[in-house]
C-alpha cells in the first residue's frame, strides 16, 4: 500500500501530517510575488517540508481506516509496514523515493526531504507574464535608441561647426596675405596684361550646330514570319488528328458458383493477461477500491478468480505476457509497488 500517496492527499486539507518514527510532512507557504525586471508575477504557493519530529499519526491512521473501509488496527499495521520499507530503503540506499511528495535521504543533520518541483498538488498558479511589460520595454529602448541618435547628431554638428570656423579663418587669412601681395607686389597680378592677343591665345567659341549631336537612325523593323505559325498550328492539328479511342472489347463475366457454407472453426480461447493492484476477499471492498482508483483517473475493475482472495482488481488488461510486463512496471515505478500480473484461463472468469 502507497502510504505517501494518502499523506499527500491529507496535505491538502491539514497543514501537516505526522508518520510515527519517520517524521512529520508540513506545508510552508510562499507569498505573491512580482519580479519588476522581468515583468513576472507569481502566485502564492504551498511547498512541502519536512521536520524528523512525529506528534502522532492518528490523522493518517483514520484517514486510511475510512479510505480502504477497514478497521483502524489494519490501518496501523499497513503504516507500520510502510514505515519499516522506508528504514530498509534509508539503511542500504540512504534514500527512498515517496510518489508524489519527493525524496527523503539521510544528512548530516538527519532526514532531509527533496520535494517534487512540479507537483499539481502543493503549487498554485504558474507564473504569468505582464503583457504590458514588453510594450513598456520596447519604448525603453525605442528611447535609449533615439537619445543616441541625437548625440551623434549633436557631436556631428560641432564637428562640423568647428571645421567651418577652422575654414573660415583661412579664407580671411589669404585675403589678407593676397592684399599685402597686391600693396608690395602689384606686378604679380599683372603679369599677361602687355602681351598681345594671337590667333592661338584666341579662346574658341563653339557654334550651335556643331555642338548638336548627328540623329541616330531608327532600327528596322523586325518582320515576323508568318510560315512558324503556320506551321505550328499544323503540326498541333497533326497532333490532335493522331489521338486515337481505344478500342472496346466485350467483357465476359463469370457464371456464378454456389458457395457452400462451411461451419466456423473452433477457436481456443486465448488467455488474458491482467496487471493486479491489490485483491479482497469482500466484493464491497473490491468496489470501494475501484471508485477510488477511478476518482483519481485510473481506469480499474473487478476481477473474480477462483483462488482466495477471490476479488482482484486490475489496472489493465493485455493480449500478451509482455505488454503487460512493461504496463506493471509503470504501475510500481508512479503509485503502486505491489502490483502483479494475472493469467485469466477458462479457470478464472471476469
Amino acid at each position: 500500500m502507497n502510504i505517501s500517496l494518502y499523506i499527500s492527499e491529507l496535505l491538502r486539507d491539514y497543514d501537516e501530517v505526522c508518520l510515527s518514527d519517520i517524521g512529520t510532512f508540513y506545508k510552508e507557504r510562499t507569498p505573491a510575488s512580482f519580479n519588476e525586471a522581468s515583468g513576472v508575477f507569481k502566485a502564492p504557493y504551498d511547498q512541502v517540508r519536512f521536520r524528523s519530529a512525529a506528534d502522532g499519526d492518528d490523522v493518517l491512521v483514520r484517514y486510511i481506516s475510512q479510505a480502504k473501509k477497514i478497521s483502524e488496527a489494519s490501518s496501523r499495521y499497513f503504516i507500520n509496514k510502510f514505515v519499516n520499507s522506508i528504514q530498509q530503503s534509508l539503511a542500504s540506499d540512504n534514500q527512498v523515493e515517496l510518489q508524489p511528495i519527493g525524496i527523503l535521504k539521510n544528512g548530516h543533520s538527519g532526514l532531509q526531504l527533496i520535494a517534487a518541483d512540479s507537483s499539481p498538488a502543493y503549487f498554485g498558479l504558474p507564473a504569468v507574464q505582464d503583457p504590458a511589460y514588453s510594450s513598456r520595454v520596447r519604448t525603453l529602448n525605442t528611447a535609449q535608441v533615439e537619445q543616441a541618435n541625437q548625440l551623434e547628431v549633436m557631436e556631428e554638428e560641432s564637428e562640423s561647426s568647428g571645421t567651418g570656423k577652422t575654414l573660415t579663418i583661412a579664407f580671411i587669412i589669404l585675403l589678407i596675405a593676397a592684399g599685402l601681395l597686391y600693396v608690395f607686389q602689384p606686378s604679380l597680378f599683372n603679369l599677361t596684361a602687355d602681351k598681345p592677343i594671337t590667333e592661338r591665345n584666341k579662346p574658341k567659341v563653339e557654334t550651335p550646330a556643331a555642338s548638336k549631336a548627328a540623329p541616330v537612325a531608327a532600327p528596322a523593323e523586325t518582320i515576323k514570319d508568318s510560315s512558324t505559325s503556320g506551321t505550328a498550328v499544323n503540326h498541333q492539328d497533326s497532333v490532335k488528328t493522331q489521338v486515337r479511342t481505344p478500342a472496346t472489347t466485350p467483357v465476359t463475366t463469370p457464371a456464378k458458383t454456389p458457395v457452400k457454407a462451411t461451419a466456423p472453426a473452433a477457436v481456443a480461447a486465448a488467455p488474458s493477461f491482467e496487471v493486479i493492484g491489490a485483491s479482497f476477499a469482500l466484493s464491497s471492498e473490491a468496489e470501494t477500491y475501484v471508485k477510488l482508483m477511478q476518482s483519481r483517473g485510473i481506469k480499474a475493475r473487478v476481477v473474480e478468480d477462483t483462488r482466495k482472495p477471490k476479488y482482484k482488481i486490475s489496472l489493465g488488461s493485455f493480449s500478451t505476457f509482455e505488454a503487460a510486463n512493461v504496463e506493471k512496471r509503470r504501475v510500481q515505478s508512479t503509485f503502486n509497488k505491489e502490483a502483479w500480473i494475472l493469467t485469466v484461463n477458462d479457470k478464472a472468469k471476469k
